[in-house]
């Protein structure tokens, strides 16, 4: 006798990190036994991506974190799961979009706009000294 045993894979938690150069989706699951997962493009082509695996949690699950990470501002991409022993496909497509000038200009202004404040405290702290020094008596 042979017993086979199986967990279906959770629905995938889904992080999204944007920074200047580039933008990330991440999806993190547990289930058993190992999945094969895959990234694919627009048009169901196979992306190369990131998968790492932490070993098993302590109900014995495999805990997949997989990380896509791409360099241009729109994203068009498909995160597929299989677990082949329990016929479970996860599909889950992202679609995003960012101005990525418009994040560089932000960046830009707010730098600006903190030196500027930073010139004005100055300002404002230098009149009051000066305000000071002019009302107190030298002996």
């Amino acid at each position: 006798m042979q017993v086979t045993y199986g967990a279906y894979y959770s629905e995938p938690r889904i992080s999204i990190l944007v920074n200047s150069s580039a933008l990330k989706v991440q999806f993190e699951t547990e289930g058993f036994p190992k999945p094969e997962v895959t990234w694919l493009g627009e048009h169901n082509q196979n992306l190369s991506c990131h998968m790492e695996i932490y070993g098993q949690t302590e109900d014995g699950l495999y805990f997949i974190k997989s990380i896509f990470e791409a360099q241009k501002p729109v994203v068009n991409v498909t995160f597929t799961l299989k677990n082949h022993l329990l016929n479970q496909n996860l599909h889950r497509p992202v679609f995003l979009s960012y101005d990525k000038d418009t994040t560089d200009h932000m960046i830009i202004a707010l730098v600006f706009l903190t030196v500027i404040c930073f010139l004005l405290i100055t300002g404002i702290f230098w009149l009051a000294i000066k305000k000071q020094k002019k009302q107190t008596p030298s002996l």
